[in-house]
């Protein structure tokens, strides 16, 4: 038993938590003596071995239940070492002893309920290795994966992805705001903060710069919006629809439109050399902008997005210049419509380019037993 390399349905709960051991050789006896659940922990997974390559072997402890749960991307193969549970896989429910082996083919809804009086425990392998990404827990046993649920079909579909606690803690916080992309906005918006005392002065030295000319600034503001949807909705990039595209960006300007203009109602600042107008902050040309192109960088890549972030610069820079806003108006505009854009944009594709999050793939395989016993193999494309 101590030998046995295999895994586990064990994912990630808010009553689970991930711990590091030896990286070849295990002494699995030692291992299970020698942790204890606590009180408020259903189960516990300890990840063995895990080199980021073709596998990753996983050691289970459950004095409780596993939630039923899906990997979309990971096969996965459970061994029982000790105690006694009923394991869920798909229709199927299979009464697991000591020596009991199942096997979970990626996509398939699987749970775990421990039946003995002592706590089970499971070695198992996840194929890839597991990032702890891949994983959406379900209330229906028998749901449709997330990933090729049309998030955007009826209105409660629409509803049921976009506000699901496990698509924004997996895709957003997880993908987005605690990954490198939140560097940005971040520093967009410390900017904002550090430049603050000198807005006066520095808008002053920038007055006229390019000929006191407003116009300049809605002309690139029109120029990556449209571009933004040409490229989504033309050209959507891996793992992604023009369907997909169009709701995306529809959502990420509807929202960044409708914070700035909440922000300018709230705080009533009054834009430089005296004017009345009481809109200063936030710069909605430079909101607008910088949405645009992180929407642009998000389904194109740098090749586009550069150019982009180039022209939302231009436009934010062109709003000082022309007196209507000051530098810290800009800065946060830019920071808001950056992070909105890349908030939306993670929760429907998780990773960016890897057709991950709440929107449908763009194209699905399916395969079955054919006539003279052969075997049928189906592509269906979404557009």
């Amino acid at each position: 038993m101590k030998q046995l390399l295999v895994f586990v349905p064990a994912l990630l709960a808010s009553a689970c938590r991930t711990e590091t051991v030896a990286p070849r050789s295990w002494d699995l006896d030692a291992v299970i003596a020698g942790t204890t659940l606590r009180d408020d922990e259903a189960f516990r997974s300890i990840e063995l071995r895990n080199a980021g390559g073709p596998v990753s072997q996983h050691l289970v402890l459950c004095k409780g239940s596993i939630p039923a749960h899906v990997h979309l991307e990971h096969d996965e193969t459970v061994l029982l070492l000790r105690g006694a549970g009923e394991m869920r896989v798909g229709d199927e429910t299979v009464a697991m002893k000591p020596a009991t082996l199942v096997h979970v083919p990626a996509g398939t809804v699987h749970s775990f309920r421990t039946t003995s009086a002592e706590r089970a425990a499971a070695l198992s392998c996840f194929t890839p290795a597991f990032d702890g990404k891949d994983r959406i827990f379900v209330d229906d046993p028998n749901p449709k994966p997330r990933s090729t649920a049309a998030a955007h079909a009826s209105v409660s579909e629409f509803f049921d992805a976009h506000f699901s606690g496990v698509a924004w803690r997996d895709n957003v916080l997880r993908d987005y705001v605690t990954a490198s992309p939140i560097i940005l906005p971040a520093a967009l918006a410390v900017s904002a903060v550090a430049v603050s005392p000198w807005d006066d002065d520095v808008q002053r030295n920038f007055q006229s710069k390019l000929g006191d000319t407003p116009a300049i600034a809605s002309f690139t503001l029109g120029a990556l919006v449209v571009g933004s949807l040409a490229l989504g909705i033309g050209a959507p990039g891996p793992g992604r629809t023009a369907s997909d595209e169009t709701w995306t960006q529809a959502e990420a300007f509807g929202i960044t439109i409708g914070a700035t203009s909440l922000l300018k109602g709230v705080v009533h600042k009054r834009r430089p050399g005296g004017s009345n107008s009481s809109s200063a902050f936030v710069s909605g040309h430079a909101s607008g902008a910088f949405a645009a192109a992180t929407l642009i960088e998000a389904n194109s890549g740098p090749t586009f997005g550069i150019p982009a972030y180039g022209l939302a610069a231009l436009t934010g820079f062109s709003r000082i210049e022309a007196g209507r806003h000051s530098p810290s108006d800009v800065l946060v505009g830019a920071a808001l419509g950056t992070f909105v854009a890349g908030a939306i944009d993670a929760l429907h594709f998780g990773t960016g380019r890897e057709g991950k999050g709440i929107a449908s793939q763009a194209t699905s395989f399916e395969f079955g037993p054919g006539q003279n016993g052969g075997v049928e193999l189906a592509l269906n494309v979404r557009f």
